[in-house]
């Protein structure tokens, strides 16, 4: 979490609102298939008081043998 979290306003954030959020990819293939980008889009459920929250996501791409490869930014 670190020195700088906040936790009263992660409270409110995540746990004093209703609703979820979508997490959806965007993939960009090159022109010899292989990968260009990866964007995430985050969209708000119609339902509850929801609004988009910041997120920590890890991401993990695998080749055609299942081998995980990590990209670092």
């Amino acid at each position: 979490m670190g020195k700088l979290f906040k936790f009263t306003e992660w409270c409110d954030q995540w746990l004093k609102n209703s609703g979820v959020n979508t997490l959806e990819p965007q993939v960009t293939y090159g022109s010899n298939n292989s990968l260009s980008s990866i964007k995430i889009q985050q969209f708000m459920d119609p339902a509850g008081k929801n609004r988009l929250r910041k997120s920590k996501i890890d991401i993990g791409i695998y080749d055609q043998d299942y081998k995980l490869h990590v990209i670092k930014d």
